[in-house]
């Protein structure tokens, strides 16, 4: 499985920007999150917009590992993600944007 490496040092991403795979290769591909101190104690989530798609999709983040959703490995484009908390006082800090490249093939669709 592909892991990518990313550090949310408060609201910043490094890098913010990788290629998850090629279309259609569902569960190849997390993402691990080395955070800085300021996202301790925060409920965390994960949106991820797949491209050329409005909706997004939620998932929690507990601890620093989220498998990058089939949604997003099923159509080829950028997709992009953002992280945010809250913390048990109320107070919100949302990453920039990040982006997954998904890269296009030949493959014709199903899960077989």
């Amino acid at each position: 499985m592909k892991e990518i490496n990313i550090k949310a040092d408060l609201w910043k991403l490094t890098p913010d920007w990788a290629v998850a795979g090629t279309r259609g290769s569902f569960g190849s591909c997390r993402i691990v999150f080395d955070l800085s101190p300021d996202w301790q104690c925060m409920n965390k989530r994960i949106t991820f917009f797949p491209a050329g798609e409005g909706e997004g999709v939620l998932l929690l983040l507990s601890g620093n590992t989220v498998r990058v959703p089939d949604e997003v490995m099923a159509r080829a484009g950028t997709a992009s993600f953002v992280l945010d908390g809250i913390d048990p006082d109320g107070n919100r800090l949302v990453s920039t944007r990040g982006e997954l490249r998904v890269i296009d093939t030949a493959y014709l669709g199903g899960r077989e």
